[in-house]
């Protein structure tokens, strides 16, 4: 890149495309700036070619059980989509609220997970499924908080 005068690359979209450039700015010494992403392989070992212009979904995820417990919620719910990008976000969630003694109490996957291999449906603190039926039945938003 850099012998057809490439000074940087910015403003990729998503972790996928991430996960390309990064190793090709590392190799050619050139900055990536303004990756939409907050895939932790962007923050966790430091990368030196990287400028990130969003916090890591841990830092968000972690702010928003923080915030939530500041305010007395203390049962908090995951709905999550069936990709790389969902269980971050829910193995986030649980690390969070480990740090205040606590769990997820139900996890929703929603949707048909083609990456994770299982059916979207609702589980509860037992990790016993209740298929897609349930969840519409289980699930009142309403009675989660």
């Amino acid at each position: 890149m850099t012998k057809e005068g490439v000074f940087a690359l910015g403003f990729f979209l998503g972790t996928p495309t991430a996960k390309g450039c990064v190793p090709m700015a590392r190799e050619e010494k050139i900055p990536v700036v303004g990756l939409f992403t907050g895939a932790q392989m962007l923050y966790a070992p430091l990368k030196r070619y990287v400028i990130n212009m969003r916090a890591s979904y841990y830092d968000e995820t972690r702010e928003q059980v923080d915030k939530l417990w500041d305010v007395n919620v203390r049962k908090m719910a995951v709905i999550y989509q069936g990709d790389a990008f969902g269980k971050a976000v829910l193995d986030r969630v649980k690390l969070a609220l480990a740090k205040h003694k606590s769990q997820v109490s139900v996890e929703v996957l929603s949707g048909l997970s083609a990456e994770l291999g299982e059916p979207g449906g609702v589980r509860g603190r037992d990790g016993r499924g209740r298929g897609m039926e349930s969840r519409r039945k289980g699930c009142n938003p309403r009675k989660i908080h």
